[in-house]
């Protein structure tokens, strides 16, 4: 198990912290979002400083918090798992958070801060922070589908994600928005010229290009047909990389907002409880409809790469 120090609201070494990150009960999340109403990650810090001694505390509660009271009632979930659920989504949000704390940002007492490096070696721990996720999820991704799955294995779980085309991940999203539009323009390249067509419409209205692109040309179909388990284990897959990448979000922006005066991460000073995935599904659903949000969460599988890189290492 990774340990790493973290440090509390006024700078002085805290023993070292397992990488699992704080534990959580049922009862606590169920009142969580009554407690806590529309506080941010720093707000957070603020005004519950024995709760949240540092800001990967208070951002892998604020991820947590808004899957729990999502997905609490979910009936895919059996309800002896669910607490083991949450642990894993809420460990892999604070290993995310985390990896930026002390190498990149500290806490004065007052707010984050960049640590007192030369800008190439920031610069360095910047970068090594934003790659941590891929092994973060590799870490925390079987544990998570046993808390649900118990008889998953790392095979059978690779094996689903392996197997996954771009149609696959439109059968899940499908599945999570309550429609049975799955079944319907199954054609790779009607889909690419659709996809290519709402991404240069999006390009022209925001003036940002989306980096992943080439994805596109990568769309093709399997002709695999994936079981529920299948489909629960890429969907947890899926949040799992969201999850972690969301994490990273308000400190990613700290370092932006103190090293270029800007961020297009939002006001981090003020970032809300979040349910990223679902939140991210739905709007992506509303704009464009299914392929453009199958093809959103499409992006997030490369970050399950370490977890088959791992698996079949361990096979061979």
């Amino acid at each position: 198990m990774r340990e790493r120090h973290i440090f509390n609201l006024f700078g002085s070494k805290k023993e070292k912290a397992p990488s699992e990150g704080p534990g959580i009960n049922g009862e606590k999340y169920a009142a969580l979002t009554e407690r806590l109403g529309a506080k941010t990650s720093q707000e957070r810090i603020k005004n519950d400083p024995d709760v949240y001694g540092t800001i990967a505390d208070a951002v892998s509660e604020t991820a947590v918090s808004a899957l729990y009271e999502t997905h609490r009632n979910d009936p895919r979930f059996p309800a002896d798992s669910k607490i083991p659920v949450w642990e894993q989504f809420k460990a892999a949000a604070h290993d995310a958070a985390s990896e930026f704390e002390n190498e990149v940002l500290v806490y004065n007492g007052t707010e984050n801060v960049l640590a007192d490096k030369d800008p190439k070696e920031l610069e360095a721990s910047m970068k090594k922070a934003s790659g941590a996720a891929k092994f973060i999820n590799a870490e925390h991704l079987l544990p998570l589908i046993n808390a649900i799955n118990p008889n998953a294995t790392a095979e059978s779980v690779a094996s689903a994600i392996k197997k996954a085309d771009f149609y696959t991940i439109r059968t899940m999203v499908a599945k999570m928005i309550g429609t049975d539009e799955a079944a319907t323009r199954r054609d790779p390249e009607a889909t690419k010229a659709f996809l290519k067509k709402k991404l240069a419409e999006e390009e022209a209205r925001t003036g940002k290009p989306d980096y992943f692109m080439n994805l596109v040309d990568s769309i093709s179909e399997s002709g695999e047909t994936p079981d529920d388990k299948e489909l629960l284990a890429l969907e947890m897959g899926l949040r799992l990389a969201n999850t972690t990448w969301a994490a990273a979000q308000p400190l990613r922006g700290i370092y932006e907002m103190q090293t270029k005066g800007k961020t297009s991460r939002g006001d981090v000073t003020e970032y809300p409880t979040y349910a990223a995935f679902d939140d991210m599904v739905k709007r992506m659903y509303d704009a464009g409809g299914l392929d453009r949000a199958a093809f959103e969460v499409m992006k997030d599988l490369e970050q399950l790469g370490e977890f088959l890189a791992q698996t079949e290492k361990q096979s061979s």
